[in-house]
């Protein structure tokens, strides 16, 4: 399907075998994967973690050098299956269940339509329960949907009929027999997490206003997956959900549209409505994005509340930047963390490594740049070629990738042929990045904000004892919550002896 003739704002369908088949809904089983994927074939690969209370952690498999007390944790609801349950009603929805659940549930021969959401990393899964389905428990059809449709697999077209590109809420009620849904009629879900971040535990309520991505980065999946552009949810539907927020004791928002865009009329009246609610805020944004409106913006944002920006960096190389389509540069990217800075914004940021261009030099000078810049937080991953994406199909045109165990398509291993770095030399380059830029050893603004956190929690709690009530900004300034009562660490941020670095754990680990 050409990209021009794709809905933007809604998902859309590719009938594999149109049948014309329209199931009740209480006759459909919806699952995400479950928390104990690949475990029965004992693959202790380096894949996103899956929490024993059934919470997605992508923290959790990263090696950082803080003692474990330390580690941040950001346990987090499935998106897709938040928004389906709460717009689609009738289908049984299996969220991040266990193996047993799904196969318990296939047994009771109450489902006519297994459908499937999964990545690519679970493609593997996917396709051996969607054969299990039919053969086993008399399963009609099987659908599939997420980022996974697009992965290069035949057998996705052999084993599936329908495949959901996009978001799902009208085209799977439309599937059920069910009146479509505009975009601004879905409703938000409550999607309510608990992070941790240096021993401080707090409620943040994760919110979109739209769905969907402008931006045309060659790596990434997201403006093939879903376009983006145009506006998702009413405001008066935000409204409704950040009074819910507000109810359940949640500290501060986290703007997780694909590209937070502030300064567009309905961007400035969500950032009114968090001041009004007297609600801080982070966000998912671009540099691009972040500085449209220059240093007076950027003061906007932070008198209305902006505590951290969420930047996808990726690279401090400008031919990477340059060649995969990033709208900025390394001299945009330095300017615009001394603004933030200036202007008490934290940041957290992505990067990748093992651009085509780089080398373990280039990257090692790299690290030395990012630690000057100082996020609070880096998320890395080794380049992978998202399917789907220029970068993919540029790559296989070139017969570059090597690695087809999908398993391995998680950002955590090199499946490609690199001119300089080998897949082991990969690894433990995201090791060393881990493990440097991670730690206050290093990253002397993290070590500053740690410092900066146990001054301001010890005042809180003495302002706390003589009575006064503690202000919501000014506790998600610290990251503060009163059920919290860890210490920070010595002044020296040392790690304990002994600490585990390997870059594998179970899947079921939280």
């Amino acid at each position: 399907m050409h990209m021009e003739t794709r809905p933007r704002r809604t998902g859309w369908v590719e009938y594999i075998n149109k049948t014309d088949y329209v199931p009740r809904p209480e006759e459909v089983l919806f699952t995400t994967a479950p928390r104990d994927i690949y475990v029965e074939e004992g693959y202790d690969g380096d894949i996103p973690c899956i929490t024993d209370d059934g919470r997605l952690d992508w923290f959790a498999h990263h090696p950082l050098a803080y003692p474990e007390e330390y580690q941040p944790s950001v346990k987090s609801r499935s998106y897709d299956i938040a928004f389906l349950e709460l717009n689609v009603p009738g289908p049984t929805y299996l969220e991040l269940p266990l193996q047993a659940e799904i196969i318990a549930a296939l047994e009771s021969g109450q489902y006519k339509v297994l459908a499937i959401t999964a990545y690519t990393w679970m493609i593997p899964w996917a396709l051996k329960l969607a054969e299990r389905a039919r053969r086993d428990y008399g399963i009609r059809e099987v659908w599939l949907g997420g980022y996974g449709i697009m992965t290069p697999e035949p057998k996705i077209r052999q084993l599936f009929d329908r495949l959901f590109w996009g978001y799902a809420e009208s085209t799977m009620r439309e599937a059920l027999g069910l009146s479509p849904m505009k975009p601004s009629q879905i409703e938000h879900p409550m999607l309510i997490n608990e992070s941790t971040y240096l021993a401080h535990k707090i409620k943040i309520g994760h919110l979109f206003w739209e769905r969907g991505c402008t931006q045309r980065c060659t790596f990434c999946a997201d403006p093939v997956f879903q376009p983006g552009g145009e506006g998702t949810f009413s405001v008066e539907n935000v409204r409704r959900t950040l009074e819910r927020y507000k109810e359940e004791g949640v500290v501060t928002v986290h703007l997780v549209n694909q590209d937070v865009r502030p300064f567009k009329d309905v961007g400035r009246q969500i950032i009114e409505l968090l001041y009004e609610y007297g609600l801080p805020f982070t966000m998912m944004t671009s540099f691009l994005a972040l500085t449209a409106k220059g240093h007076d913006g950027m003061k906007w944002l932070a008198d209305k509340g902006l505590t951290m920006a969420q930047l996808g960096v990726e690279s401090l190389d400008d031919t990477n930047l340059s060649k995969s389509l990033k709208t900025t540069n390394y001299d945009h990217i330095s300017k615009t963390v001394r603004q933030m800075d200036d202007l008490r914004i934290r940041m957290s940021a992505t990067y990748i490594v093992c651009f085509e261009d780089d080398t373990p030099e280039s990257i090692h000078r790299s690290k030395r740049l990012l630690g000057d810049l100082g996020p609070i937080y880096t998320y890395f991953s080794i380049l992978q070629p998202m399917p789907s994406t220029p970068q993919y199909y540029d790559m296989h045109k070139r017969g570059l990738i090597n690695d087809w165990d999908f398993r391995k398509w998680t950002g955590g291993y090199l499946v490609w042929d690199h001119p300089t770095i080998k897949p082991d030399e990969a690894r433990e380059i995201v090791r060393d990045m881990d493990l440097a830029i991670n730690t206050p050893q290093y990253n002397q603004r993290l070590k500053r904000e740690w410092q900066r956190i146990s001054r301001m929690r010890e005042r809180m709690h003495e302002r706390g004892r003589a009575g006064y009530i503690l202000d919501m900004r000014a506790r998600a300034r610290v990251y503060y919550h009163p059920q919290s009562d860890a210490q920070l660490p010595a002044a020296e941020f040392s790690a304990r002896s002994g600490i585990q670095t390997a870059t594998t754990r179970t899947p079921t680990t939280a």
